[in-house]
C-alpha cells in the first residue's frame, strides 16, 4: 500500500548560511536574465490570479441531504487588456459563480464583475475598479506561430500564484472535444506545463507578447496542455469590449485586423461605414492608426479607445 509523502519544512534557521564573499556581485548578472525572465519581467504585472465561490446542490459533511446547498470555491488566471480594469479569463472560470476576487501581481485584492460571456471560445471579460491605471498584457499575435519555438506559461496554478513554466509550442490548429456540448476549435498545443488554476492564463512568446489563452490539458497525459489563439482572443475581447455592447453608444465603423509583418503592430483597416463614422468621412480602405490620444496597434485598442465616451463625443 502506498502512503502519502508528507514534504518536511526546516526552519530557516536550521539552515547553513552561505557566507559572504568580498567582491561576488549582489545584482543578477547578465547571463541570469536570460530572454525568458526578461520575458516574465515584461508580461507578469498584467497577469491576475482570480478566486470565486458558487453555491452548488450535493451532499455535505454537515447533512445526508443531496440538494442541501453547498458553496465551493474555485480559482483562475486573467490578463489585464485595459489599464482601467478590464481582464479576460476563460467563461468556465467565472461561469454561474455568485463572487469574483481578483489579485493583481502587487497583492492588491479586488472584487470583480463579469461584463461579458462567449461560451463558444470560452472566454469572459471581468472588470474591476483599480483606483488607478494598471498595467496591460502586451498583445502578440498567433499568425506566425512555429513548431519548437519556446512559450511560457503565467497563472495560478493550483491556487500557487504567478507560477512560470516553459515549454515549446508543440502543435496548432488542433481541435479538441471536451464533452457534447464543448468542442474547442484552433487550439495551441504546448508542453508547457498547465495545471488547474492556469485556467484563462498568459501564454507568451520568447519576447514576452501574449500568443494564447490557456484553457485545457489533457487528462491523465503529461505535457499535453492547449491555449485559445490570441487572434481568436483579440477578436472576441473586442467585441466584448464593443461600446454599443457596453454603453449602447456607436461607432459605425466595420474593420478587420491584417497582421503586418515588419513591425509588432496589428492593422486595422475599415471594411465599411455607417452612421457616425460615414458622417465624418471614413471610407472602406482606411487604415485606422489613432484614435484620440490612444495609439491603434489591434482591434482591442480601438474598441477600448471609446470607453468612457458619450454619443455626440468626438475622437479626432
Amino acid at each position: 500500500m502506498h502512503h502519502p509523502r508528507t514534504l518536511r519544512l526546516v526552519p530557516l534557521a536550521c539552515l547553513a548560511l552561505a557566507p559572504f564573499v568580498a567582491g561576488r556581485p549582489t545584482l543578477a548578472s547578465s547571463q541570469r536574465r536570460t530572454p525568458i525572465v526578461a520575458a516574465v519581467q515584461k508580461a507578469q504585472p498584467a497577469v491576475v490570479n482570480i478566486s470565486s465561490e458558487k453555491t452548488v446542490a450535493g451532499r455535505n459533511g454537515w447533512t445526508n441531504d443531496p440538494n442541501e446547498p453547498q458553496r465551493v470555491n474555485g480559482m483562475g488566471s486573467g490578463v489585464i487588456v485595459d489599464e482601467r480594469g478590464y481582464i479576460v479569463t476563460n467563461a468556465h472560470v467565472v461561469d454561474k459563480v455568485t463572487s469574483l476576487r481578483v489579485r493583481l501581481a502587487d497583492g492588491a485584492v479586488h472584487s470583480a464583475t463579469t461584463i461579458a460571456m462567449d461560451r463558444a471560445t470560452d472566454l469572459a471579460l471581468l472588470k474591476i475598479e483599480p483606483g488607478k491605471p494598471l498595467a496591460t498584457i502586451p498583445m502578440g499575435t498567433s499568425s506566425d506561430l512555429m513548431i519548437g519555438e519556446t512559450v511560457i506559461a503565467v497563472g495560478n496554478a493550483y491556487g500557487y500564484e504567478n507560477t512560470v513554466t516553459r515549454g515549446v509550442v508543440s502543435a496548432i490548429n488542433r481541435t479538441v472535444r471536451l464533452n457534447d456540448e464543448m468542442t474547442y476549435y484552433d487550439l495551441i498545443q504546448t508542453d508547457a506545463s498547465i495545471n488547474p488554476g492556469n485556467s484563462g492564463g498568459a501564454l507568451l512568446n520568447i519576447d514576452g507578447d501574449l500568443v494564447g489563452i490557456n484553457v485545457a490539458i489533457r487528462a491523465g497525459a503529461q505535457g499535453i496542455s492547449f491555449a485559445i489563439p490570441v487572434d481568436t482572443v483579440r477578436r472576441v475581447t473586442a467585441g466584448m469590449l464593443n461600446i454599443q455592447r457596453l454603453s449602447h453608444a456607436w461607432h459605425g465603423v466595420e474593420y478587420r485586423e491584417i497582421p503586418d509583418p515588419a513591425s509588432d503592430r496589428i492593422d486595422v483597416a475599415v471594411q465599411r461605414v455607417q452612421g457616425p463614422a460615414q458622417k465624418c468621412g471614413f471610407q472602406a480602405g482606411d487604415q485606422v492608426l489613432r484614435v484620440g490620444d490612444a495609439q491603434i496597434r489591434n482591434a482591442i485598442d480601438f474598441e477600448r479607445s471609446f470607453l468612457g465616451n458619450r454619443p455626440g463625443d468626438h475622437k479626432l
